[in-house]
Formats: structure tokens, C-alpha cells, sequence
């Protein structure tokens, strides 16, 4: 409760941290990003601050809906706690458990996402720019999908439904479906941008019964893929 406290002040206080500049814009962003079995749809209405004397600095804040789609995937535990043996900062530094950690087979996932993100910037000319965004809390939701518990050579058919709330705790100690990513952007007309850029997905279920039981009981699996990505920006301001 405190972490999600702490996000919710962060999100209140940018407004009146940039209230004294001169110049802040709106801008909507369409993004799909492609690799391997997974796939991203998002689009993101964002407010952005300018700092500097030249107002090349980017603060910003807004809001992003991501579809996130896999094929014949694999999504492993989930829970830092079993995946690095203990949670919070010091999983960061702690190598993975692979005996700690079985699968979920999922034919097919489908997870919407409606999350608030924090983004930087930087316009190093008219024409370039470049950024980073993560979403930081909201909520998932989809259908219930078919797959398969495994766990060595045993398997057992289960059924797993977007993890319903997601949380920015970095790494292994995130809740949930998050979207993060690294972009460069091109100015193609006045207001339109086009861009190329890296995501970073977390895509999480939740299995109706605990189907992992070593070392402890657990419902929760993910994946994490980095994949490339491409999109538009329409700057309104």
C-alpha cells in the first residue's frame, strides 16, 4: 500500500512541479510493435512539460491502452519470491531460480490493459527526438484461455484470465500487464511524427487454482518480451 501510495503522489505532483513553465503540449500516440509470438497494439493520450532554457527536456504523463496478443507461448512463474527466492529491491540482484520455476502453456492470449504511464524526452533538433515511457498502475482485463500446467514431465489442463491489476515494482516484483519503451521520433510535418523504437512487454495470467505447489503454491505466470516497435505521434500543442 505505501509503494502505491508513493506512485499516486508522483502522478499529483508533476503537474504543480511544471507549473511555472511556459510550454506544455498534448500529443496522441498509436504504436504496434512485432516479435517473435507476441504482439502490441497501444494508443496513449499524453500531457508533457518543458524544462530547460531551450525547453528541449520532456516531462510527461498520460494515459496508454495496450492490446497485447501471444501465439503458442509459454508464460513461466511470475512471483519474485519464487523466481529469485525473495521479493522487493534485493530480487534485482539476485540470479533466477530455474527449479522454482515451471510454465503455462497458452495456444493463444489476448490481454487488454488500461494503465497510467511517466515518460521523459529530449528534442535534440525540429526534426529528431527521442524517449522513454513505462506505465506505472491500472487494471487488465480479457477472456479466460485453455492451456496447459507443466511442470517437468508432468501437465495438467488449467484455465487463466488476465491478472486484473498491474503495478510498476521493477522487474520480477512487477503486478501484472506493463508496457515500457524506448523510442526515436521524426518530424514529417508540422504536428506528425513518425517513430521506431524497442518495447518491453510484461504479459501476466492468473490460473483459476494454484496449479504450481513447489516450493509454494502459486497462480501467477508471465512473460517478458522485448520486441521492436513502430508507431505515429500527433503533437495537438
Amino acid at each position: 500500500m505505501k509503494k502505491l501510495l508513493g506512485v499516486l503522489l508522483l502522478l499529483t505532483t508533476i503537474p504543480s512541479i511544471a507549473q511555472d513553465q511556459s510550454t506544455t503540449s498534448r500529443v496522441m500516440d498509436l504504436t504496434v510493435g512485432i516479435g517473435g509470438n507476441q504482439t502490441s497494439l497501444s494508443a496513449s493520450y499524453q500531457f508533457a512539460w518543458k524544462f530547460g532554457k531551450k525547453q528541449k527536456l520532456e516531462l510527461g504523463a498520460g494515459v496508454r491502452m495496450n492490446t497485447l496478443l501471444s501465439n503458442n507461448t509459454y508464460y513461466v512463474t511470475a512471483p519474485a519470491k519464487l523466481v529469485k527466492g525473495e521479493s522487493g529491491p534485493a530480487a534485482l540482484f539476485k540470479d533466477k531460480i530455474p527449479a522454482n520455476m515451471d510454465s503455462v502453456h497458452l495456444p493463444s492470449g489476448r490481454i487488454g490493459a488500461l494503465n497510467i504511464l511517466l515518460s521523459i524526452g529530449y528534442r535534440f533538433s525540429d526534426r529528431w527526438r527521442a524517449g522513454f515511457n513505462i506505465d506505472v498502475i491500472g487494471f487488465s482485463f480479457g477472456r479466460d484461455q485453455p492451456g496447459t500446467y507443466i511442470n517437468g514431465s508432468f501437465s495438467q489442463q488449467v484455465t487463466a484470465s488476465p491478472s486484473g491489476f498491474n503495478l510498476l515494482l521493477v522487474g520480477e516484483n512487477d503486478l501484472g500487464s506493463l508496457n515500457s519503451e524506448f523510442f526515436a521520433a521524426y518530424r514529417i510535418k508540422n504536428k506528425l511524427w513518425v517513430k521506431a523504437g524497442i518495447q518491453h512487454i510484461f504479459m501476466e495470467y492468473t490460473t483459476s487454482t494454484k496449479a504450481q505447489q513447489l516450493p509454494e503454491p502459486n497462480d501467477r505466470f508471465r512473460i517478458t518480451p522485448t520486441i521492436f516497435c513502430f508507431g505515429v505521434i500527433y503533437a495537438m500543442k
